[in-house]
């Protein structure tokens, strides 16, 4: 038996239980055998497109059994909706931290700039779910530009401190970092000069 496959019987046992109802209660309600229900709990039977929409029917989260996730962890991605997906078949949804990464451009990154991807991260820019761009969806949200603000803000920090040959605890650093990096995010460029102005007053 695959950990997969106990991860799902055991959830969706616990979706059973949830609805207070017995095996055969619950395999009556689904229409299907008792030892057909059991045999999709101890995860001898893996669930088909007919048992997903029966499940839907009496109310069952189907995205809880199959995916671990609940509704308040996964976004109403447009583009993943879009996209031709084969009738019957099952797709993992949208997690938040998926769509963060996703509009961030940190998977497109990750993935080695993939065209797929490419084509998923030029949608996220005009979408209002984007967390980014979405107003009070998430303040302290950093968009892909933010990112390469702020990874140009501490490479001229570090560069700074190597030409003048000084150190600076971690702490103060990142307070350092994070001063310019507010000083800076209005225009969204890094002034070198500014950056070793500061690093001479905080290192010295």
């Amino acid at each position: 038996m695959s950990t997969q496959m106990s991860t799902i019987s055991e959830r969706l046992r616990e979706e059973r239980k949830r609805l207070g109802l017995s095996q055969g209660e619950f395999a009556d309600l689904l229409s299907i055998h008792r030892n057909t229900q059991a045999r999709y709990e101890r995860g001898e039977r893996e669930p088909d497109t007919a048992y997903l929409e029966a499940l839907r029917a009496v109310h069952v989260n189907v995205t809880y059994v199959l995916f671990g996730l609940n509704e308040d962890q996964i976004v109403a991605c447009p583009y993943v909706a879009a996209m031709a997906i084969e009738p019957g078949s099952v797709v993992k949804p949208i997690t938040n931290a998926e769509c963060r990464d996703m509009a961030a451009g940190i998977t497109l990154q990750a993935s080695g700039n993939a065209l797929g991807f490419q084509k998923w991260f030029d949608s996220c820019q005009s979408c209002s779910l984007n967390p980014g761009k979405a107003q009070g969806r998430n303040s302290a949200y950093l968009s892909d530009s933010d990112i390469s603000l702020l990874a140009a803000v501490l490479e001229g920090v570090d560069g700074a401190l190597l030409t003048q040959g000084q150190t600076m605890h971690h702490a103060k650093k990142a307070r350092c970092v994070a001063m310019l990096y507010r000083a800076f995010r209005a225009s969204g460029k890094a002034d070198q000069a500014m950056i070793e102005e500061a690093v001479k007053l905080a290192a010295g």
